[in-house]
This record gives C-alpha cells, sequence and structure tokens, in this order.
C-alpha cells in the first residue's frame, strides 16, 4: 500500500508538468494564430484595393 501511494507522488509532479507544457503550447498557438488572422486580412485588404483602385492610385495615395 505504501509503495503505491509513494509512486503516485511521483507521477503528480509529471502530470502537472505535462499540463502546464501543453497549456503554454496552447497559448503560444492561439496568439500566433491571432497574429496570421490579422497578417491575412491586411494582405487581403492590400490586395482588395490593389484590384478595385489600381497600382497607381494606391501609390499616389503614399506618394502625396
Amino acid at each position: 500500500m505504501h509503495g503505491l501511494i509513494a509512486a503516485q507522488a511521483f507521477t503528480v509532479p509529471g502530470i502537472l508538468g505535462t499540463l502546464v507544457v501543453v497549456g503554454i503550447i496552447l497559448l503560444i498557438g492561439r496568439f500566433l494564430l491571432n497574429m496570421a488572422f490579422k497578417v491575412v486580412l491586411i494582405a487581403a485588404i492590400i490586395a482588395g484595393a490593389l484590384w478595385f483602385l489600381g497600382a497607381e492610385s494606391l501609390l499616389s495615395l503614399f506618394l502625396v
């Protein structure tokens, strides 16, 4: 009985460590997904402006 309790005590820190690592990976993944979504959104807006207005009118906004 005492051997079983000691074995369980050694596995609890391992499980907690695994949960912490998984949580950190999920937070990093969420941050990267959020950042990638913003990059795609900005690229889509720029592509739409180039398509509707043409490259010359878009460049004239930045050169004025």
